[in-house]
Protein backbone atom coordinates (compact mmCIF):
# COMPACT_ATOMS: atom_id res chain seq x y z
CA UNK A 1 0.00 0.00 0.00
CA UNK A 2 1.03 3.57 -0.50
CA UNK A 3 3.61 4.86 1.56
CA UNK A 4 1.88 7.42 3.42
CA UNK A 5 -0.84 5.20 4.37
CA UNK A 6 0.35 4.67 8.28
CA UNK A 7 -1.74 2.40 9.83
CA UNK A 8 -2.07 1.94 14.16
CA UNK A 9 -0.04 -0.90 15.29
CA UNK A 10 -2.10 -4.43 15.46
CA UNK A 11 -2.45 -6.68 17.96
CA UNK A 12 0.44 -8.99 17.74
CA UNK A 13 -1.10 -12.48 17.66
CA UNK A 14 -1.29 -15.95 15.40
CA UNK A 15 -4.50 -17.56 14.39
CA UNK A 16 -3.14 -20.76 15.88
CA UNK A 17 -0.81 -19.76 18.88
CA UNK A 18 -0.53 -23.57 20.06
CA UNK A 19 1.55 -24.51 16.55
CA UNK A 20 4.00 -21.51 16.88
CA UNK A 21 7.42 -22.43 18.75
CA UNK A 22 8.23 -22.06 22.37
CA UNK A 23 9.53 -18.54 22.22
CA UNK A 24 11.88 -19.55 25.37
CA UNK A 25 13.91 -22.30 23.12
CA UNK A 26 13.56 -20.92 19.71
CA UNK A 27 15.02 -17.01 18.62
CA UNK A 28 13.00 -14.47 17.35
CA UNK A 29 13.63 -14.54 13.73
CA UNK A 30 12.27 -11.06 13.16
CA UNK A 31 15.46 -10.16 15.52
CA UNK A 32 18.49 -12.52 15.96
CA UNK A 33 21.35 -12.06 13.81
CA UNK A 34 21.64 -12.48 10.22
CA UNK A 35 25.21 -12.09 9.43
CA UNK A 36 24.51 -11.39 5.72
CA UNK A 37 22.66 -8.25 7.28
CA UNK A 38 25.95 -6.84 9.72
CA UNK A 39 27.37 -3.76 9.08
CA UNK A 40 30.09 -4.21 6.18
CA UNK A 41 34.25 -3.94 8.11
CA UNK A 42 35.69 -1.20 8.71
CA UNK A 43 37.71 -0.25 5.28
CA UNK A 44 35.30 -1.54 3.24
CA UNK A 45 34.50 -0.15 0.30
CA UNK A 46 31.02 1.36 -0.12
CA UNK A 47 28.49 3.52 -2.96
CA UNK A 48 29.99 6.86 -2.17
CA UNK A 49 27.51 9.63 -3.02
CA UNK A 50 24.65 7.66 -3.41
CA UNK A 51 22.71 8.56 -0.21
CA UNK A 52 22.70 12.40 -1.77
CA UNK A 53 19.24 13.13 -2.15
CA UNK A 54 17.95 10.60 -0.73
CA UNK A 55 16.14 11.81 1.66
CA UNK A 56 14.65 15.21 -0.41
CA UNK A 57 14.70 14.90 -4.21
CA UNK A 58 14.54 11.54 -6.13
CA UNK A 59 17.60 10.32 -6.87
CA UNK A 60 18.11 10.99 -10.86
CA UNK A 61 17.82 7.69 -13.33
CA UNK A 62 20.63 6.51 -15.60
CA UNK A 63 20.40 6.98 -19.34
CA UNK A 64 17.47 4.49 -20.13
CA UNK A 65 15.13 3.13 -22.82
CA UNK A 66 11.43 2.83 -21.59
CA UNK A 67 9.53 -0.01 -23.48
CA UNK A 68 5.86 0.26 -23.01
CA UNK A 69 3.86 -3.27 -23.04
CA UNK A 70 0.49 -1.83 -21.42
CA UNK A 71 -1.22 0.59 -18.96
CA UNK A 72 0.59 -1.08 -15.89
CA UNK A 73 4.00 -2.72 -17.61
CA UNK A 74 6.71 -1.16 -18.81
CA UNK A 75 10.39 -1.65 -19.09
CA UNK A 76 13.50 0.26 -18.27
CA UNK A 77 16.58 -0.74 -19.98
CA UNK A 78 19.64 0.88 -18.58
CA UNK A 79 21.86 1.51 -20.99
CA UNK A 80 24.95 0.79 -18.95
CA UNK A 81 26.28 -2.59 -20.20
CA UNK A 82 25.35 -1.80 -23.40
CA UNK A 83 22.20 -0.71 -25.48
CA UNK A 84 19.59 -3.16 -26.05
CA UNK A 85 18.73 -6.15 -26.86
CA UNK A 86 20.06 -6.97 -23.56
CA UNK A 87 22.67 -10.10 -23.45
CA UNK A 88 20.99 -13.24 -22.28
CA UNK A 89 22.59 -13.51 -18.49
CA UNK A 90 21.80 -9.59 -18.35
CA UNK A 91 19.56 -9.53 -15.05
CA UNK A 92 16.13 -8.64 -15.26
CA UNK A 93 14.46 -7.17 -11.87
CA UNK A 94 10.81 -6.88 -11.35
CA UNK A 95 9.58 -4.64 -9.88
CA UNK A 96 5.90 -4.34 -8.22
CA UNK A 97 5.58 -1.11 -6.47
CA UNK A 98 2.89 -0.49 -3.68
CA UNK A 99 -0.14 0.97 -5.08
CA UNK A 100 -0.75 4.16 -6.26
CA UNK A 101 3.14 4.40 -6.56
CA UNK A 102 4.38 7.91 -7.87
CA UNK A 103 7.07 9.17 -10.08
CA UNK A 104 9.36 10.25 -7.52
CA UNK A 105 9.46 7.80 -5.06
CA UNK A 106 9.65 4.88 -7.67
CA UNK A 107 12.47 6.53 -8.95
CA UNK A 108 14.38 5.77 -5.74
CA UNK A 109 13.77 2.01 -6.50
CA UNK A 110 14.76 2.15 -10.35
CA UNK A 111 18.18 4.22 -9.50
CA UNK A 112 19.21 1.35 -6.83
CA UNK A 113 19.31 -1.40 -10.28
CA UNK A 114 19.43 0.70 -12.98
CA UNK A 115 22.88 2.08 -11.67
CA UNK A 116 24.21 -1.35 -11.86
CA UNK A 117 23.19 -1.98 -15.30
CA UNK A 118 20.49 -3.99 -13.66
CA UNK A 119 16.80 -3.41 -16.14
CA UNK A 120 13.58 -3.14 -14.70
CA UNK A 121 10.12 -4.55 -15.53
CA UNK A 122 7.93 -2.38 -13.76
CA UNK A 123 4.37 -3.99 -13.14
CA UNK A 124 2.05 -1.81 -11.63
CA UNK A 125 -0.82 -2.58 -9.38
CA UNK A 126 -3.89 -0.66 -9.34
CA UNK A 127 -6.83 -0.74 -6.62
CA UNK A 128 -8.78 -3.00 -9.59
CA UNK A 129 -6.17 -5.42 -9.38
CA UNK A 130 -7.17 -6.08 -5.23
CA UNK A 131 -10.54 -5.27 -5.45
CA UNK A 132 -11.42 -7.77 -8.27
CA UNK A 133 -9.51 -10.85 -7.97
CA UNK A 134 -9.85 -12.07 -11.69
CA UNK A 135 -8.44 -8.65 -12.70
CA UNK A 136 -5.25 -9.52 -10.74
CA UNK A 137 -5.15 -12.70 -12.18
CA UNK A 138 -4.94 -11.27 -15.65
CA UNK A 139 -2.05 -8.74 -14.93
CA UNK A 140 -0.25 -11.61 -13.35
CA UNK A 141 -1.08 -14.04 -16.27
CA UNK A 142 0.04 -10.90 -18.75
CA UNK A 143 3.57 -10.53 -16.38
CA UNK A 144 3.89 -14.41 -17.06
CA UNK A 145 3.49 -14.44 -20.72
CA UNK A 146 5.81 -11.75 -21.38
CA UNK A 147 8.57 -13.77 -19.27
CA UNK A 148 7.80 -17.12 -20.93
CA UNK A 149 7.29 -16.02 -25.10
CA UNK A 150 9.03 -12.60 -24.57
CA UNK A 151 6.40 -10.35 -25.13
CA UNK A 152 6.53 -10.69 -28.84
CA UNK A 153 3.49 -12.50 -29.31
CA UNK A 154 5.22 -15.50 -30.04
CA UNK A 155 3.43 -18.79 -30.02
CA UNK A 156 0.30 -17.49 -27.65
CA UNK A 157 -0.39 -14.34 -29.74
CA UNK A 158 -2.66 -16.21 -32.00
CA UNK A 159 -3.34 -18.84 -29.45
CA UNK A 160 -6.45 -16.57 -27.76
CA UNK A 161 -9.18 -19.15 -28.55
CA UNK A 162 -7.73 -21.14 -25.89
CA UNK A 163 -7.42 -24.47 -28.06
CA UNK A 164 -9.39 -27.39 -27.25
CA UNK A 165 -11.14 -28.09 -24.16
CA UNK A 166 -8.72 -27.27 -21.40
CA UNK A 167 -5.62 -28.17 -22.55
CA UNK A 168 -5.13 -25.08 -24.79
CA UNK A 169 -1.18 -26.23 -26.32
CA UNK A 170 0.96 -23.75 -26.43
CA UNK A 171 -1.07 -21.48 -28.13
CA UNK A 172 -3.54 -21.28 -25.31
CA UNK A 173 -0.98 -20.06 -22.90
CA UNK A 174 -0.68 -16.26 -24.68
CA UNK A 175 -4.28 -15.15 -24.80
CA UNK A 176 -4.65 -12.74 -21.73
CA UNK A 177 -3.42 -10.08 -24.24
CA UNK A 178 -4.81 -6.91 -23.38
CA UNK A 179 -3.89 -5.47 -19.60
CA UNK A 180 -3.40 -2.32 -22.07
CA UNK A 181 -5.65 0.51 -21.86
CA UNK A 182 -6.78 1.65 -18.19
CA UNK A 183 -4.86 -1.11 -16.82
CA UNK A 184 -7.72 -2.87 -15.81
CA UNK A 185 -10.23 -3.09 -18.25
CA UNK A 186 -7.90 -3.58 -20.91
CA UNK A 187 -9.72 -1.43 -23.90
CA UNK A 188 -10.98 -2.84 -26.74
CA UNK A 189 -9.27 -6.10 -26.36
CA UNK A 190 -8.13 -6.59 -22.24
CA UNK A 191 -11.06 -8.39 -20.87
CA UNK A 192 -11.08 -11.66 -22.67
CA UNK A 193 -7.79 -12.82 -22.42
CA UNK A 194 -8.24 -15.23 -19.41
CA UNK A 195 -9.52 -17.89 -21.44
CA UNK A 196 -6.58 -18.94 -23.36
CA UNK A 197 -4.11 -18.11 -20.32
CA UNK A 198 -5.99 -20.99 -18.90
CA UNK A 199 -4.33 -23.51 -21.58
CA UNK A 200 -1.55 -24.56 -19.05
CA UNK A 201 -3.96 -25.02 -16.49
CA UNK A 202 -4.58 -21.51 -15.19
CA UNK A 203 -6.21 -21.01 -12.25
CA UNK A 204 -9.56 -21.63 -13.69
CA UNK A 205 -8.19 -24.15 -16.12
CA UNK A 206 -11.14 -24.72 -18.24
CA UNK A 207 -9.00 -23.15 -21.14
CA UNK A 208 -11.52 -22.81 -23.91
CA UNK A 209 -13.94 -20.45 -21.76
CA UNK A 210 -13.61 -17.09 -23.28
CA UNK A 211 -10.56 -17.48 -24.89
CA UNK A 212 -10.70 -15.28 -27.71
CA UNK A 213 -9.68 -13.02 -25.79
CA UNK A 214 -7.82 -10.08 -27.57
CA UNK A 215 -5.24 -10.96 -29.78
CA UNK A 216 -2.73 -11.27 -27.04
CA UNK A 217 -0.08 -10.04 -29.03
CA UNK A 218 0.83 -6.33 -28.42
CA UNK A 219 4.19 -6.65 -26.80
CA UNK A 220 5.74 -7.21 -30.31
CA UNK A 221 8.04 -4.55 -29.30
CA UNK A 222 9.24 -6.23 -26.82
CA UNK A 223 10.95 -8.87 -29.54
CA UNK A 224 14.51 -7.29 -28.70
CA UNK A 225 14.32 -7.07 -24.72
CA UNK A 226 15.66 -10.77 -24.23
CA UNK A 227 12.40 -11.15 -21.36
CA UNK A 228 12.24 -15.06 -22.45
CA UNK A 229 15.74 -15.97 -21.39
CA UNK A 230 16.78 -13.55 -18.66
CA UNK A 231 17.85 -14.13 -14.78
CA UNK A 232 15.14 -12.82 -12.85
CA UNK A 233 14.84 -10.82 -9.53
CA UNK A 234 11.74 -9.67 -7.96
CA UNK A 235 11.17 -6.65 -5.70
CA UNK A 236 7.70 -6.26 -4.20
CA UNK A 237 6.61 -3.98 -1.76
CA UNK A 238 3.14 -3.82 -0.47
CA UNK A 239 0.21 -4.31 -2.85
CA UNK A 240 2.94 -5.11 -5.30
CA UNK A 241 3.30 -8.23 -3.78
CA UNK A 242 -0.26 -9.24 -3.61
CA UNK A 243 0.18 -8.81 -7.09
CA UNK A 244 3.22 -11.51 -7.16
CA UNK A 245 1.14 -13.85 -5.17
CA UNK A 246 -1.15 -13.80 -8.09
CA UNK A 247 1.81 -15.24 -10.09
CA UNK A 248 2.74 -17.78 -7.69
CA UNK A 249 -0.23 -19.34 -7.81
CA UNK A 250 -0.16 -19.26 -10.96
CA UNK A 251 2.74 -21.12 -11.42
CA UNK A 252 1.22 -23.25 -8.57
CA UNK A 253 -1.40 -24.19 -10.96
CA UNK A 254 0.76 -24.18 -14.46
CA UNK A 255 3.36 -27.22 -13.79
CA UNK A 256 4.55 -27.05 -17.13
CA UNK A 257 5.56 -23.02 -17.33
CA UNK A 258 6.76 -23.41 -13.26
CA UNK A 259 9.66 -26.11 -14.50
CA UNK A 260 10.48 -23.43 -17.58
CA UNK A 261 10.44 -20.53 -15.40
CA UNK A 262 11.45 -21.29 -12.16
CA UNK A 263 15.31 -21.48 -12.84
CA UNK A 264 15.75 -18.37 -13.99
CA UNK A 265 14.53 -16.76 -10.51
CA UNK A 266 17.43 -16.31 -8.76
CA UNK A 267 15.97 -13.87 -5.65
CA UNK A 268 12.98 -11.90 -4.21
CA UNK A 269 12.72 -9.04 -2.14
CA UNK A 270 9.51 -8.56 -0.11
CA UNK A 271 8.79 -4.67 1.00
CA UNK A 272 5.76 -4.17 3.62
CA UNK A 273 4.12 -7.53 3.28
CA UNK A 274 0.62 -6.44 4.19
CA UNK A 275 -0.79 -9.75 6.22
CA UNK A 276 -3.93 -8.58 7.85
CA UNK A 277 -7.45 -9.61 6.38
CA UNK A 278 -9.85 -7.41 4.78
CA UNK A 279 -9.67 -4.35 7.15
CA UNK A 280 -5.97 -3.99 7.00
CA UNK A 281 -6.51 -4.49 2.74
CA UNK A 282 -8.95 -1.38 3.04
CA UNK A 283 -6.83 0.81 4.93
CA UNK A 284 -4.20 0.22 2.43
CA UNK A 285 -6.19 1.22 -0.48
CA UNK A 286 -8.23 4.14 1.23
CA UNK A 287 -4.49 5.42 1.64
CA UNK A 288 -4.01 5.82 -2.06
CA UNK A 289 -6.54 8.61 -1.90
CA UNK A 290 -5.00 11.75 -1.40
CA UNK A 291 -6.76 14.16 0.73
CA UNK A 292 -7.97 12.77 4.32
CA UNK A 293 -11.62 13.65 4.18
CA UNK A 294 -11.58 11.41 1.44
CA UNK A 295 -9.82 8.46 2.86
CA UNK A 296 -12.23 7.37 5.59
CA UNK A 297 -14.46 7.83 2.82
CA UNK A 298 -12.59 5.18 0.66
CA UNK A 299 -11.95 3.15 3.45
CA UNK A 300 -15.59 2.83 4.36
CA UNK A 301 -16.25 1.91 0.76
CA UNK A 302 -13.41 -0.63 -0.32
CA UNK A 303 -14.30 -2.48 3.67
CA UNK A 304 -18.13 -3.22 2.34
CA UNK A 305 -17.20 -4.21 -1.29
CA UNK A 306 -14.54 -6.65 0.36
CA UNK A 307 -17.21 -7.60 2.55
CA UNK A 308 -19.77 -7.83 -0.24
CA UNK A 309 -17.17 -10.18 -2.57
CA UNK A 310 -17.94 -12.58 0.88
CA UNK A 311 -17.15 -16.54 0.04
CA UNK A 312 -14.95 -15.76 -3.08
CA UNK A 313 -13.29 -12.33 -2.33
CA UNK A 314 -12.29 -14.50 0.86
CA UNK A 315 -10.94 -17.55 -1.03
CA UNK A 316 -8.83 -16.02 -3.18
CA UNK A 317 -7.45 -13.65 -0.75
CA UNK A 318 -6.51 -16.30 1.67
CA UNK A 319 -4.88 -18.24 -1.40
CA UNK A 320 -2.95 -15.60 -2.62
CA UNK A 321 -1.62 -14.89 1.47
CA UNK A 322 -0.67 -19.05 1.48
CA UNK A 323 0.93 -18.77 -1.89
CA UNK A 324 3.82 -16.33 -0.03
CA UNK A 325 3.88 -19.56 2.86
CA UNK A 326 4.26 -22.33 0.39
CA UNK A 327 5.91 -21.12 -2.66
CA UNK A 328 6.45 -23.52 -5.67
CA UNK A 329 9.72 -20.84 -6.18
CA UNK A 330 12.48 -21.41 -3.91
CA UNK A 331 15.30 -18.86 -4.13
CA UNK A 332 16.18 -16.96 -1.50
CA UNK A 333 14.02 -14.21 0.43
CA UNK A 334 14.86 -10.73 1.89
CA UNK A 335 12.10 -9.44 3.73
CA UNK A 336 12.26 -5.90 4.68
CA UNK A 337 10.13 -4.92 7.72
CA UNK A 338 9.18 -2.54 10.87
CA UNK A 339 7.77 -3.47 14.09
CA UNK A 340 5.05 -1.10 14.43
CA UNK A 341 4.08 -0.95 10.93
CA UNK A 342 0.14 -2.16 11.28
CA UNK A 343 -0.24 -3.64 7.77
CA UNK A 344 2.42 -5.97 8.17
CA UNK A 345 2.13 -7.95 11.45
CA UNK A 346 5.20 -9.27 13.21
CA UNK A 347 3.23 -12.33 14.09
CA UNK A 348 2.79 -13.20 11.18
CA UNK A 349 6.33 -12.29 9.71
CA UNK A 350 8.00 -14.30 12.18
CA UNK A 351 5.55 -17.04 10.99
CA UNK A 352 6.30 -16.88 7.55
CA UNK A 353 9.97 -16.41 8.07
CA UNK A 354 9.92 -19.80 10.22
CA UNK A 355 7.85 -21.60 7.26
CA UNK A 356 10.10 -20.75 4.71
CA UNK A 357 13.37 -21.55 6.24
CA UNK A 358 11.84 -25.11 7.58
CA UNK A 359 11.20 -25.56 4.03
CA UNK A 360 15.28 -25.03 3.11
CA UNK A 361 14.12 -21.84 1.51
CA UNK A 362 16.97 -18.90 2.74
CA UNK A 363 15.28 -16.04 3.93
CA UNK A 364 16.58 -13.00 5.18
CA UNK A 365 15.16 -10.08 7.31
CA UNK A 366 16.47 -6.63 7.74
CA UNK A 367 13.28 -4.46 9.82
CA UNK A 368 13.33 -1.10 12.01
CA UNK A 369 11.30 -1.04 15.08
CA UNK A 370 9.62 2.07 13.48
CA UNK A 371 9.60 3.19 10.24
CA UNK A 372 6.10 4.02 7.58
CA UNK A 373 5.07 1.19 5.48
CA UNK A 374 6.31 1.19 1.82
CA UNK A 375 8.78 3.97 3.16
CA UNK A 376 11.75 1.99 4.68
CA UNK A 377 14.08 2.98 1.56
CA UNK A 378 13.26 6.52 2.12
CA UNK A 379 13.35 6.58 5.90
CA UNK A 380 16.25 4.54 6.29
CA UNK A 381 18.78 4.78 3.21
CA UNK A 382 21.79 3.77 4.06
CA UNK A 383 20.51 0.25 5.59
CA UNK A 384 18.03 -0.50 3.48
CA UNK A 385 21.00 -0.48 0.43
CA UNK A 386 23.57 -1.64 2.36
CA UNK A 387 21.03 -4.61 3.50
CA UNK A 388 19.67 -5.13 -0.93
CA UNK A 389 23.31 -4.94 -1.61
CA UNK A 390 24.58 -7.58 0.39
CA UNK A 391 21.59 -10.11 -0.36
CA UNK A 392 22.05 -9.65 -4.25
CA UNK A 393 25.75 -9.93 -3.84
CA UNK A 394 25.06 -13.59 -1.96
CA UNK A 395 22.96 -14.34 -5.15
CA UNK A 396 26.15 -14.62 -7.44
CA UNK A 397 27.07 -17.78 -8.24
CA UNK A 398 25.88 -21.15 -10.01
CA UNK A 399 22.33 -22.43 -7.48
CA UNK A 400 19.58 -22.94 -9.27
CA UNK A 401 16.64 -23.59 -7.23
CA UNK A 402 14.31 -25.93 -8.63
CA UNK A 403 10.26 -25.60 -8.44
CA UNK A 404 8.26 -27.47 -5.95
CA UNK A 405 5.30 -28.80 -7.67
Amino acid sequence: MPPHSRAPPAPDHTPDSAAQPDPLTEPDPLTEPDPLMLPDPPGTAGDPGEDEGQHSAPPSLPPVTVTSFSGTIRLYSSAIGGSPPAPPGKPLLLLLPWLGARAGGLARYLALYLRRGVDVLVVGTMACHVLRPRQGQRLAGRLLRLLDHGGDGGTGGDGGNGGTGGDGGTGGDGGDGGDGGTGCDGGTRGDGGTGGDGGDGGIRGDGGTGGDGGDGGDGGTGGGTGLATRPLLVHAISAGAYTFAQVLLLLHHRPRQCRRLAPRFRGIVYDSLVTGGFGDMARGIAGAVGTPSLRVVARAGARLYLGVLGCCGGREFERARGAFASPPLRCPLLLFYSLDDGLSRPAALRALLRGWRAQGIRAHARGWPRSRHAAHLRQHPAEYRRALLAFLRSLEGPPRPKARL
